[in-house]
């Protein structure tokens, strides 16, 4: 495989992680990396109302967490618009 190959997979993999752990946060939604991937920007605003309701009761761990899942996401978008 080559080396592109291999980013690529270790990208989608971090986006079934992102997938996995907003499945966990909400039970009633259905969280895939092809969602997020195809439409990244309704996840992107998903997790900033999700960080926006922790507010101060989140720590900043918590916090950068979300910025982290967030970038992924812009990632997505921004490959989406090419």
């Amino acid at each position: 495989m080559s080396d592109f190959g291999k980013k690529m997979e270790a990208y989608f993999h971090e986006l079934e992680t992102i997938a996995a752990w907003m499945q966990r946060n909400d039970p009633n939604g259905e969280y895939t990396w092809h969602e997020l991937y195809d439409h990244p920007l309704e996840h992107i605003a998903i997790l900033e109302q999700w960080k926006k309701d922790l507010g101060t009761e989140s720590t900043e761990r918590e916090r950068i967490h979300i910025d982290d899942m967030i970038s992924t996401l812009y990632v997505a978008l921004f490959a989406y618009t090419l």
